[in-house]
């Protein structure tokens, strides 16, 4: 499936330097209030370029300190390693705990437009292409 991540042109380039686009990386929510924390071990992406877009563009105005790109990336991950969201549909669709754990990849994309995949994905295999957009501020 075609999808895209969205990020910082700070981890942006941080992705190129290293080849990989990691689940395990410091995410941006990781000390805030705990109900806006954001699982470890988990690539998030949605298939909706524009939204990863809005979400780039979130990220660097409100946690980066270069506030004037955001980064894109194309990938294509097999369907068998996509998995709910679950911390998108707490936060945005106000999935209660007990619900977001019987939430379908269907359900996920449709209420929360957004999925993951645990662990990592390469840029040498994953990643098609990636491009940098100026913010709309």
């Amino acid at each position: 499936m075609k999808l895209y991540h969205g990020t910082t042109v700070t981890k942006g380039d941080q992705i190129l330097k290293s080849g990989i686009i990691d689940g395990f990386a410091k995410g941006n929510y990781d000390d805030s209030d705990p109900d806006y924390t954001t699982t470890k071990g988990f690539v998030y992406l949605t298939p909706d370029p524009v939204y990863a877009y809005y979400y780039a563009q979130f990220q660097s105005i409100f946690f980066e300190e270069s506030r004037d790109y955001a980064m894109i990336f194309e990938v294509e991950v097999d369907n068998s390693k996509l998995e709910p969201d679950f911390d998108e549909l707490m936060m945005v669709a106000r999935y209660s705990k007990e619900e977001v754990l019987k939430a379908t990849v269907s359900e996920s994309l449709e209420m929360a437009n957004s999925i993951r995949v645990a662990g990592i994905l390469l840029l040498e295999s994953d990643v098609k292409r990636y491009s940098t957009f100026p913010l709309q501020t």
